[in-house]
C-alpha cells in the first residue's frame, strides 16, 4: 500500500500487561517441558515466545525514554540471582535497539548485586547491598535497576532509598512481573513492567522454588503440593507448638521423677543397667528450652519481637550456656567411669563406642546449633532456603531430646532391647547432619571474587586481561546466556 500520509507514532506501553485472576494458564500438553518437571507443574502461564516479545517491547521503551550520550552511560543493574535471565535477554534487546537505530544510542555499564534484606512488617527497613565496591561512583549516574518480580515492593522501595542516598542523577526500575495480591498491598510501582499476575506460585524461567525449575524456559504455575506443605509449617502453630511440647514433656518428667537419686552424675542413660539419674532428667528442660528459643528465633513472626527485645536478644544469643549453670549437670566420664557397675558384659563395648560418639557429637552440637545456628539468625544471614534446612535440623534435635527418656522407659520395660534404644536416640541426632551439609553447602564462600567481577561487570562483551585461559581458551565470550550461566554456577559450588 502506498504511504499516503504522516505515519503514526508507535507507542509501547510501560504498564504490565494484567493477566486476569480467572485465567489458571495454558495446558501443560501444548508445551515442550523437561520431563523431569512435568508433574511438579500445573500449567503454564507466560509461554517464552510471549516472554521474549514482552521483553523486546520494554526494551523499545526504555530506548525510546532514555536519552544519554557519552560520556555518560546508562548503568544497568541486574539483582541477583532470579533477575539474570531477564536482565540478559533485556540488555541483549536495548542491543538490538543500538545496532538498528542509526540516528542515536544508548551507551551502557553493567553491574550486578545482591540484596540482603533486613525488612519484616514490624522492624525498620534496613537493606545490605552486595556487590558494588563503592556506592558513592553512582552519584549523577542514570540507573536502571532490573529485577525479575516484585511482590509486596518493600524490599525494592527499600533499594532505592539506599541508592538515591548516594545522589544518582535518575534511578528508573523495571520489573518483568509484579504480583497483585489480596491479602497485602505492593507498596512499590515499577517504571517498567512486563506481566501483572494473580498470586500464583510460579517458576520458571530463572525463577526458582528452592533452586529448581530456573532452567524452565516458561513462567509455570507450580503445583500447591510441591509448596504448600512447608509453607503452612511455616506459617502454623506447629512452629511453637512442637518445641513447646518438647520444654513441657521435659518439666512434667522433672516434675514426676523426683525419686530418683538426686546425687549421682553418672545419667544412667548410657548404659544396660540401672535408671536414671534426676539430673539428667531436669537438664533435659535446658536443651529443650534452648530449641524452643531457636524455633521461634528463625520464624518471621517471633523475630521481630525477640529482635526488639535486646535482654532475651543478647542473653539467650551469646551467653546460653552460662544460663546452663543454673541446671544440675551430668557427666560422659562418669557414666565411663562406672562402666562395671551399670553394663552388662556383652554390651560393654557396645556403649563405650556409642558413649564417646555421642561425646564427639555434644562437643560439636554445643559449638553449631548452641552458638552459630544463633548468630547467623542474629545477623540475618541465612536465605529461606537455608532456614528452611535449619527447621529441618531443628525438628532432629527436638525429636532427639523429647525422645530420649520415653525410649529408656520402653528399654526398661522391656519391649526394646538396649542396643535397639541406643541407636534409634543416636540416628536421631546423626540426621542432623544432612542439614548441616546442605546449609554449610549453600553457604561456602567465593573463593575468587575477581575472576567472577570481570565476567559480570563486562558481561564477556571485550577479552580478558587476564587469567582468560581459565575460562574460554583466550577468546571473549560473545554470549550473554553463556556468561551468567558461568556466574551461576561460580557463584553455587563451593570450590573451582
Amino acid at each position: 500500500m502506498a504511504d499516503t500520509g504522516e505515519r503514526p507514532k508507535k507507542t509501547i506501553e510501560a504498564e504490565p500487561l494484567i493477566i486476569p485472576d480467572s485465567f489458571e494458564g495454558y495446558p501443560l500438553n501444548y508445551f515442550n517441558l523437561p520431563l523431569h518437571y512435568r508433574n511438579d507443574l500445573k500449567s503454564v502461564l507466560i509461554p517464552y515466545g510471549v516472554i521474549q516479545d514482552r521483553i523486546e517491547a520494554l526494551a523499545s521503551r526504555i530506548f525510546d525514554d532514555l536519552r544519554i550520550g557519552m560520556p555518560e552511560q546508562l548503568v544497568c543493574m541486574c539483582v541477583l540471582k532470579g533477575g539474570y535471565r531477564f536482565f540478559s535477554d533485556l540488555i541483549l534487546k536495548i542491543q538490538n535497539e543500538n545496532r538498528r537505530r542509526s540516528d542515536r544510542s544508548l551507551p551502557m555499564s553493567l553491574e550486578f548485586i545482591r540484596t540482603r534484606s533486613y525488612v519484616n512488617d514490624q522492624s525498620s527497613n534496613r537493606l545490605e547491598i552486595i556487590g558494588l565496591s563503592d556506592l558513592k561512583t553512582l552519584k549523577n549516574k542514570n540507573l536502571l535497576i532490573v529485577e525479575d518480580i516484585i511482590d509486596r515492593g518493600v524490599t525494592m522501595a527499600t533499594l532505592k532509598k539506599e541508592f538515591e542516598k548516594f545522589e544518582p542523577k535518575t534511578i528508573r526500575v523495571a520489573s518483568l512481573i509484579t504480583k497483585r495480591r489480596k491479602d497485602k498491598v505492593c507498596v512499590f510501582k515499577p517504571d517498567y513492567c512486563g506481566f501483572e499476575i494473580p498470586d500464583h506460585f510460579i517458576v520458571g524461567y530463572a525463577l526458582d522454588y528452592n533452586e529448581y525449575f530456573r532452567d524452565v524456559e516458561h513462567i509455570c504455575i507450580l503445583k500447591e503440593s510441591e509448596f504448600s506443605t512447608y509453607e503452612t509449617f511455616k506459617h502454623s502453630f506447629v512452629i511453637w507448638s512442637l518445641p513447646l511440647t518438647g520444654l513441657v514433656q521435659s518439666i512434667t518428667a522433672a516434675l514426676t521423677f523426683t525419686f530418683l537419686s538426686r546425687t549421682k552424675t553418672d545419667p544412667g542413660y548410657y548404659s544396660d543397667r540401672g535408671t536414671l539419674s534426676y539430673a539428667f532428667i531436669v537438664e533435659n528442660s535446658f536443651f529443650s528450652g534452648l530449641l524452643l528459643f531457636q524455633w521461634l528465633y528463625y520464624s518471621d513472626f517471633f523475630y521481630s519481637y525477640i529482635n526488639n527485645s535486646i535482654v532475651i536478644d543478647n542473653l539467650i544469643v551469646f551467653l546460653p550456656y552460662i544460663l546452663r549453670q543454673l541446671w544440675p549437670k551430668t557427666h560422659f566420664r562418669d557414666s565411663l567411669n562406672n562402666s562395671d557397675k551399670n553394663k552388662t558384659a556383652p554390651n560393654k563395648n557396645f556403649y563405650f563406642i556409642v558413649t564417646m560418639v555421642t561425646k564427639m557429637f555434644y562437643v560439636w552440637a554445643k559449638h553449631y546449633i548452641g552458638y552459630f545456628l544463633n548468630y547467623v539468625r542474629f545477623f540475618d544471614r541465612a536465605n529461606p532456603q537455608q532456614i528452611e534446612y535449619i527447621y529441618l535440623l531443628l525438628v532432629f534435635s527436638a525429636f532427639a531430646t523429647t525422645i530420649s527418656v520415653f525410649l529408656h522407659t520402653l528399654k526398661f520395660k522391656g519391649y526394646i532391647g538396649p542396643r535397639t534404644s541406643y541407636i534409634i536416640y543416636m540416628m536421631s541426632y546423626l540426621s542432623t547432619f544432612y542439614s548441616f551439609i546442605q546449609i554449610r553447602i549453600d553457604i561456602h564462600p567465593i573463593y575468587n571474587r575477581q575472576k567472577v567481577r570481570f565476567i559480570t561487570t563486562y558481561l564477556c562483551q571485550q577479552p580478558f586481561s587476564s587469567q582468560a585461559d581459565f575460562w574460554f581458551d583466550s577468546q571473549p565470550c560473545d554470549n550473554m546466556d553463556r556468561s551468567m550461566t558461568i556466574y551461576e554456577w561460580y557463584y553455587n559450588i563451593p570450590a573451582v
